[in-house]
């Protein structure tokens, strides 16, 4: 699962990297240069026990609202990411899980959640 023992302070963004190699995603927690923010740790660790659930229960979300034919997509999602508070005023119960979408080279959709519950979702460039 989530390896938190190499953990990488990516200082532009302010946040801590983590891989989790079987997924091919990473998890992000925001901190400060000497460490992450330990309450967002420890959430991150409770989301990790129900990693798959949550990851399909972020799909199912997307599903339920995105027009896959207006997009020309299979319809294959990719999670790339799991954000614990990319501002410091996110609250330290929600995280964000970052997903692409086969053939839509525009950017990334967004699922929030509000503990472990999927609570809002959005799509951004970058």
């Amino acid at each position: 699962m989530i390896d938190w023992t190499n953990p990488q302070f990516l200082s532009r963004e302010g946040m801590w990297r983590f891989p989790i190699e079987e997924y091919d995603l990473e998890v992000l927690v925001a901190g400060s240069a000497e460490e992450p923010a330990p309450e967002r740790v420890i959430f991150a660790k409770e989301v990790e026990k129900t990693l798959d659930d949550i990851l399909k229960k972020a799909i199912a979300y997307l599903n339920a609202f995105v027009d896959l034919t207006k997009l020309e997509s299979r319809g294959e999602w990719y999670p790339q990411a799991l954000e614990f508070g990319r501002r410091k005023d996110d609250p330290a119960d929600e995280f964000v899980i970052l997903l692409t979408l086969d053939n839509d080279i525009y950017g990334f959709w967004y699922v929030k959640h509000k503990e472990i519950s999927p609570a809002a979702f959005e799509r951004e460039q970058r």
